[in-house]
């Protein structure tokens, strides 16, 4: 039994599971809440700056809520 095989395709399946979720989740956000924040700030490359903001500090929120659980 190689124990650091395994270990590297458990971290490979579960990064994949994440990338995946990410984007699904991704496309689902960008879908429902792009044109509302287009509508309020006018479609500017600020707009899509601060909707990147917003998505990555959504991620790096639900990243943080994962790691507290798993310390349980």
């Amino acid at each position: 039994m190689n124990i650091e095989e395994e270990i590297k395709s458990l971290v490979e399946a579960l990064d994949d599971a994440c990338d995946q979720a990410f984007e699904e989740w991704s496309m689902n956000f960008t879908e429902r809440q792009y044109n509302d924040l287009s509508n309020a700030l006018g479609a500017t490359h600020s707009t899509a700056w601060i909707f990147s903001v917003i998505e990555g500090g959504i991620l790096k929120e639900a990243l943080k809520r994962i790691q507290e659980r798993k310390k349980c």
